[in-house]
């Protein structure tokens, strides 16, 4: 919300959100006042509103700024950038991908296709096998502020060289695919703890949809 202009500030318990500047058909779905509270704690505290995963505003809110980035408005987010930080030490490279499965449950036919989005990347060149998971991934994508100008033909160059490798699908899928497969047991586990909880029914993956797809591609440079 910050990133789209809205004032957000943090209260105990929750968040205290200025809706002035949430768009019309996106802040109906949030409420008619100009200052709402919103928890995401289980129970939701009083005075204060649960926002989940599931909402509708939560849906509507990642769709528009989905589109924003693909229209590519003005401040708008990105699915390509370029940076020096002096919180780098070494140049790193992230990935938003997201991975499909094609769920089966046992006893019968039905397919569930199953979407998750996940980061991934990695530090130096690729031939360093220094890979990063999701948690520090995140924590560095989160954190990373631009420090120092960078002008747009190095941001290109930068841009190109890491895309080399991803527009090789051999390449690609050499060394994307056991991501993609190693998300697709942890997404089988997870259905069959819920399962067997429920009713006992189990789900097998069929299999995962390969090559991942590409969403966003962010390199973090040192500053020099």
């Amino acid at each position: 919300l910050r990133f789209i202009g809205v004032q957000v500030d943090e209260v105990k318990d929750g968040y205290k959100i200025y809706t002035t500047n949430i768009p019309q058909r996106i802040s109906e779905l949030l409420s008619d006042k100009n200052e709402i509270l919103i928890s995401f704690l289980s129970p939701t505290p009083q005075h204060y509103k649960y926002i989940g995963r599931n909402h509708p505003f939560t849906e509507h809110l990642s769709q528009f700024i989905i589109n924003s980035a693909l229209n590519g408005l003005a401040n708008s987010a990105a699915r390509a950038a370029v940076l020096r930080s002096e919180n780098i030490e070494r140049k790193t490279v992230l990935f938003q991908f997201r991975v499909r499965n094609v769920i089966a449950e046992q006893r019968s036919n039905k397919d569930i296709v199953a979407e998750e989005m996940w980061l991934w990347g990695y530090e130096g060149g690729m031939s360093d096998n220094r890979f990063i998971g999701k948690e520090d991934a995140f924590k560095l994508l989160m954190t990373a502020k631009a420090t120092q100008n960078l002008e747009l033909p190095e941001q290109q160059y930068w841009l190109e060289q890491e895309m080399e490798w991803v527009k090789d699908e051999k390449v690609f899928r050499e060394i994307t695919d056991p991501v993609a497969f190693e998300r697709c047991e942890h997404l089988v586990e997870s259905h069959t703890r819920f399962r067997k909880l429920v009713n006992g029914s189990r789900y097998k993956v069929v299999e995962p949809v390969l090559p991942m797809d590409v969403l966003g591609i962010y390199i973090l440079l040192p500053e020099i």
